[in-house]
């Protein structure tokens, strides 16, 4: 049987006493300046309306969570997330979290889907010799 010091989905660590603040400030600092900025402001917007979402402890889960997922994707994700107005409708962290997870997870799937339906652009052809 192994034993893990830190859950792999959220990073919850049983056995050693750390600082939640760090730790935070370490998984935002790793992202670029506008996903930084939207996960500040849509960390406060949960935490303002959702109270099981209000501590510090939720927002590490969170970030540690999506700790894999490139930048856009997490845009992606914040942007679905807030103009959906998710946060109002009691749907925190976790949701929002399953948003960008999935769509990480589906990515090569849905562009490929989209190339399909929506097709791609006509060869240029140079007519030059004629």
């Amino acid at each position: 049987m192994i034993k893990y010091n830190k859950c792999p989905a959220c990073g919850y660590s049983l056995y050693k006493n750390h600082n939640i603040l760090g730790d935070i400030q370490q998984l935002i600092s790793k992202r670029n300046d506008s996903t930084k900025k939207l996960l500040r402001k849509i960390s406060s917007l949960i935490s303002n309306n959702i109270p099981a979402d209000k501590s510090n402890r939720r927002l590490m889960q969170f970030l540690f969570g999506i700790k894999g997922s490139e930048d856009n994707v997490v845009e992606w994700g914040i942007e679905q997330f807030y103009s959906k107005r998710y946060y109002l409708s009691g749907k925190g962290y976790s949701y929002l979290s399953k948003i960008i997870q999935n769509r990480d997870k589906n990515l090569v799937s849905v562009a490929k889907n989209e190339r399909t339906i929506l097709g791609s652009s006509p060869p240029i052809i140079n007519n030059r010799g004629k």
